[in-house]
């Protein structure tokens, strides 16, 4: 608990290479069903340092261990496209955002299918 309240400390001053040590170290250590604010905060961490590979994995795990279309899953999945294409794979982005599309036809809120959309035009993955 200490150092789940140190990596968020770190975090919220800006720290985000302390943050990462720290998110680190829980991701090693606690269970992985426990771990979603770790996995969240530490994808989070290295895109601030632009560590875009490894946020990319981050998310990645995150989103595999979360159920399919809950916002939690939405929020990784629409994390992990952008961190992709920034991190040199943005055909891995563009083909994520498509498989992405077909499900979204079953997502009833608004909100994430205006995200996707807005996502898809700044990656120009088209129609």
């Amino acid at each position: 608990a200490i150092r789940r309240r140190l990596a968020r400390s770190h975090t919220r001053l800006g720290q985000h290479a302390q943050a990462i040590e720290q998110y680190e170290w829980l991701r090693k250590r606690v269970p992985i069903q426990e771990a979603g604010d770790v996995l969240r905060g530490l994808a989070l961490a290295y895109q601030q340092t632009g560590a875009y590979d490894a946020a990319a994995d981050a998310w990645s795990t995150l989103a595999r261990g979360l159920k399919t279309k809950t916002n939690d899953w939405l929020e990784a999945q629409h994390a992990l496209i952008p961190c992709e294409a920034k991190a040199g794979r943005p055909d891995k982005a563009r083909k994520r955002l498509q498989c992405l599309k077909l499900v979204q036809s079953n997502i009833a809120s608004k909100q994430w299918k205006d995200k996707f959309q807005a996502l898809e035009q700044e990656l120009g993955a088209g129609g």
